[in-house]
């Protein structure tokens, strides 16, 4: 999905189940490139095994630095969140 209307094109990214991490970055940053997004959002469902992935997943972390709340917030102000984020649903 990509969100526009905002300062900047947003994509998301939805996954129900995190597997391969670096396949899945891969992923995101072609159709982030190919869809010329100026920022990522990568949309998990809020499980107890989502959060326990992310915890051991820097890597991931790093390349997603946003948090649920702060992404949210800067959409629900129609702002450029500054940064690719992931959001636990």
């Amino acid at each position: 999905m990509v969100l526009t209307g905002l300062p900047v094109r947003i994509g998301v990214e939805a996954e129900t189940v995190l597997d391969d991490l670096q396949a899945l970055e891969r992923e995101i940053r072609g159709k982030q490139r190919d869809g010329r997004l100026g920022r990522m959002i990568l949309l998990l469902r809020g499980s107890h095994r989502s959060r326990e992935i992310l915890a051991g997943a820097d890597a991931l972390r790093q390349a997603f630095p946003l948090k649920t709340r702060a992404v949210m917030a800067a959409l629900a102000r129609g702002a450029d969140p500054g940064a690719d984020g992931i959001v636990l649903l």
